[in-house]
This record gives structure tokens, C-alpha cells and sequence, in this order.
């Protein structure tokens, strides 16, 4: 597969450190009320995301809103298309949901591309979790932004996909990140609009996906939602090879349930040390897994050159390394996810997850 997953952020492992923010409060506040599991990202002001670089991309997420705090337009989801916003837009003193790509040509004026549609789903159950997701392919030809709610399709755009920024004449095609929530304050480039909307208190997000893609796995659909349920480490594996810092186990160093950066962890300066660690296999009632994905929070082991590490899973007896991840020379996470059992290809299943080893490898 050619897909890329740029991002995996459900806040019951209560770190932000992947999430890239945009205006408000940084990190975003973590509340106990969640889609699934204990917990989910509060809105407070900043619209929260993912940075990257693509032609297409998609995103998902559980979003629940709260009403609005004060009335005008509010960003749902953006889509970062250089310094252009492409954004699903909310207008409830219109009640209308509504696309705003980038400028005029030439202008600080919002184009429109197509017309609004109501907001009659959106609202119906503000208390209630919703599934929304965006799939974009920014391109002069068949390119598309449609934008998705609880499974219907309810804004598309097709064909020259293509965005201005204000006051200029040159098409922009390459997107630069997707955030969901903030305020207007968050994609505004021009002064032309006011007054600026503000989302009520009970706003959140949870289980949020962003993905990268390439040709072959580019279709204008609903991005496919996947609940996320985390396990945490709980004990050492088969291997050990790693030098434990201020820990009693490899184990309990990268079991942090808040990380802890420095206080301990485990660490490797040689190529070729490996790491296994037992997880806690979630409870699979209801849900069928679909895919595995890993994460790590790390730095280098010396900030004199680069490090790269693998991140391994080994289920059935059989072990997969994803590619090889620059480390940075700071605290930050990395992931890999793993989207079918290893070397044997077959989906997962609850026998595979219930068994499941995770590790990393140092190149």
C-alpha cells in the first residue's frame, strides 16, 4: 500500500506531541469524554492537525460540537494549501455548511467554488458523536474535495482543484497539512470578514486519522473510520538490548502512561539492538481490528548525527519491521502502522492481537 499515515491522535495516551496547532491554547486540553475509550481533545481555540506535504490526502475523525459561543463563520476542517485555506466551513446564522477555497484571483475576496448545502445534519444531535471525514486531490484535472458526515457525502467539488492565495495569480496544488476545529482566527489570511465565530464548550475530537496518498490510491470516497484503541507496554519480551535508564525493566521505562521525557527510558547508540515489549491486548468486543499501528516517543542517542530506528510488530511467530525513521534530536514521536499480520499478509484478527508483540530496532 501506498498510503501514508501522516498522523494517528486519540488522546488516551495523553500526548500532543505529534499534533501540529494553529492558534489557541497549545497543547490542546484532554477531557475524560471520549467516542471510545476514556478520552478526547477539547476544543479550546486552536485548531489541531497534521503538517506534510501532498497532492492528495484524507482525513477522519469522531467530532462532537458543542453549539457556538459566538455566531459566524467556523472551520470544521482546513485544508492547508500553502498559505491558502481550503476549508468546510459551518455558517449557523445561515444554517448552512459551506466551502471556502482559497481567494479570488488576484483578490482577498473567499471563493466559493460550489453552492452551500444545510446544516440540518450537522446540528440534529449536537451532543452526540459524529463521524466526518475530507478526501482531497488538489490537481488541474480530476481533482476533487468532498467532505463527509456520518456517511453521507455533503459537499464535493470537482475537476481544476487548484487554489490563489490573496492577491496572487499563481494556482497552488500542493497541500500542506489538514487541522480540524479552531476558530476563523486559525485560517484567516485577509480581513475581509468579520465578525469571526467562536465554537461552544462542549466541542471535541477524538479517534483522528490523517493519511497521505499517491496515484493508486487516490478515489474520491469516505475516508474509512477506525476506532482507536491503545495498548499500552506491560512487560519485557524475548529481547532485551537496549540500556534501560531509571527503570527497573526495559519495559517499565517506555511504559509512561504521561510521558516523562528524560526521568527514564531506554537507549541505544549501536546499530542493530532490538528491543520486544508485551502489550496489554485491548478489549475487542464489538470492533474487528483492521490495522496495527505503533508508536513511539524518542530522541536521538547523540545529537551529532542522525539516528534511524525500525519499529518492529511479531505476531504468529512471524516479525515485520516498518522502514527506517529519522529520530529527532529532541523528544518527539514517531509511527508505523502495520496493515495486515506480518509476512503472511492475512488480516488481523482478535487471536493475532491478543498475541501481539511490539518493538523497536536501531539502524
Amino acid at each position: 500500500m501506498a498510503i501514508i499515515r501522516q498522523g494517528t491522535f486519540g488522546a488516551e495516551n495523553r500526548s500532543v506531541t505529534r499534533l501540529d496547532t494553529i492558534g489557541g491554547a497549545s497543547p490542546p486540553t484532554i477531557a475524560s469524554v471520549a467516542k471510545s475509550g476514556a478520552y478526547g481533545y477539547q476544543h479550546t481555540g486552536g485548531a489541531f492537525g497534521r503538517s506534510f506535504t501532498a497532492a492528495a490526502a484524507r482525513s477522519v475523525c469522531a467530532l462532537r460540537q458543542g453549539g457556538v459561543k459566538a455566531l459566524g463563520r467556523l472551520p470544521i476542517v482546513t485544508v492547508a494549501i500553502g498559505f491558502a485555506p481550503l476549508c468546510i466551513m459551518w455558517e449557523p446564522e445561515f444554517g448552512r455548511l459551506q466551502l471556502m477555497a482559497g481567494f479570488e484571483e488576484s483578490d482577498t475576496a473567499y471563493r466559493y467554488p460550489i453552492a452551500p448545502v444545510s446544516d440540518a445534519l450537522f446540528i440534529a444531535s449536537p451532543a452526540a458523536w459524529k463521524i466526518a471525514g475530507i478526501a482531497v486531490k488538489i490537481a488541474e484535472v480530476d481533482g476533487h474535495v468532498s467532505f463527509y458526515l456520518n456517511g453521507q457525502k455533503l459537499l464535493t467539488w470537482t475537476g481544476d482543484t487548484r487554489i490563489y492565495r490573496a492577491n496572487d495569480t499563481e494556482l497552488l496544488d500542493t497541500i500542506t497539512g489538514v487541522y480540524w476545529f479552531g476558530d476563523e482566527w486559525n485560517v484567516t489570511h485577509s480581513d475581509e470578514y468579520w465578525p469571526m465565530g467562536e465554537w461552544g464548550a462542549g466541542t471535541y475530537v477524538d479517534d483522528l486519522v490523517i493519511e497521505s496518498l499517491t496515484e493508486g490510491d487516490i478515489v474520491d470516497a469516505e475516508p474509512p473510520y477506525r476506532a482507536l484503541l491503545w495498548a499500552p507496554v506491560t512487560a519485557n519480551g524475548s529481547i532485551t538490548q537496549w540500556t534501560r535508564v531509571n527503570a527497573d525493566t526495559n519495559a517499565a521505562a517506555v511504559a509512561d502512561g504521561l510521558p516523562d521525557d528524560g526521568d527514564s527510558y531506554v537507549t541505544t547508540g549501536e546499530a542493530g539492538k532490538k528491543d520486544e515489549y508485551l502489550i496489554a491486548a485491548p478489549s475487542l468486543a464489538g470492533y474487528l481490528p483492521e490495522v496495527v499501528t505503533v508508536i513511539a516517543r524518542g530522541k536521538r542517542a547523540t545529537t551529532a548525527e542522525a539516528q534511524d530506528v525500525q519499529l518492529l510488530v511479531t505476531a504468529g511467530g512471524e516479525q515485520e519491521a516498518a522502514p527506517a525513521q529519522e529520530l529527532d534530536a529532541d523528544w518527539n514521536e514517531i509511527e508505523a502502522t502495520f496493515r495486515a499480520k506480518p509476512v503472511t499478509a492475512a488480516p488481523w484478527d482478535g487471536a493475532a492481537i491478543g498475541a501481539l508483540r511490539i518493538g523497536i530496532q536501531s539502524e
